[in-house]
């Protein structure tokens, strides 16, 4: 059954990182349960390996996922006569999802990593155009048309088409030209010339937030970029032209939280009056 997925037309269409992700995944569960029948792929089975994986809830619930997705599969090609996946519980897992960078940790990865070295470069895409680290390896003098940068992403290019144009900042241009140890299709390459993957660039990454000593990640940077648009005014539809989300949900949780953060202060003001 996980063969005949693999060749779907469904999984071919996956962009590649999903692809390489949910490939790994199926070959684990090949391995342990390669041998079943798939008749015998049940809820408790499911729970089983939901549980198996709750140390990490993120990873117990992709697991969770990926068998939804490949047991529709299956039903849709009448090998099974009902999806035992449908109703199995996610874990609980924190909210906030990835750790979004405080104002003192860009200030701190700033002082370690100033303007012209590849290391601030690799902040400086991510934090000023918000795009994820897969976009953010690839884009390159071909993106930026005098100071607007347009990319269609990864993550959307073979669903919604979406493409992202944003205006280049001061503050990113400078970096740009400051940095000699850059590319020019790809501006973000490895010691050898060559571009980054998006795995290996987010290890390097990480490398470079250990040296100034912050927990930082690249997909946090992206958030904290969503923050300071929001607080700054920006509206939710305007959030989703910037960072390429196709429905209103994920932008209204940054507006959410700026207008709660407002009016917080906003009200806090007013108990000079009391009495």
């Amino acid at each position: 059954m996980i063969q005949q997925y693999k060749k779907s037309a469904a999984f071919a269409a996956l962009v590649p990182s999903t692809k390489r992700n949910r490939d790994r995944l199926l070959a684990s569960i090949a391995e342990t349960g390669g041998n079943l029948r798939l008749a015998e792929v049940d809820r408790a089975m499911l729970v089983q390996g939901r549980d198996r994986r709750a140390e990490t809830p993120a990873q117990a619930n992709i697991f969770l996922k990926t068998m939804r997705i490949v047991l529709d599969f299956a039903l849709e090609a009448n090998l099974i006569e009902f999806n035992p996946a449908v109703g199995v519980k996610s874990l609980k897992q924190n909210p906030e999802g990835f750790h979004t960078w405080t104002v003192d940790e860009v200030e701190a990865y700033e002082a370690r990593h100033p303007v012209g070295t590849k290391a601030r470069l690799a902040l400086d895409l991510m934090l000023y155009t918000g795009l994820r680290r897969s976009d953010v390896v690839t884009i390159g003098r071909r993106h930026v048309d005098g100071d607007v940068l347009s990319i269609q992403p990864m993550k959307t290019k073979r669903t919604s088409g979406v493409i992202v144009t944003i205006r280049v900042l001061p503050a990113l241009a400078e970096s740009i030209a400051a940095t000699d140890d850059k590319g020019e299709r790809a501006f973000l390459v490895t010691e050898f010339g060559k571009p980054f993957t998006s795995n290996g660039f987010g290890n390097w990454f990480r490398k470079r937030c250990n040296e100034a000593g912050v927990p930082g990640s690249a997909h946090g940077l992206r958030k904290a970029a969503a923050t300071r648009c929001a607080e700054n005014g920006a509206t939710a539809h305007e959030l989703m032209a910037m960072f390429g989300w196709t429905t209103v949900k994920e932008a209204e949780r940054y507006t959410r939280a700026a207008e709660r953060r407002r009016l917080g202060l906003n009200a806090s003001g007013k108990l000079t009056s009391i009495g």
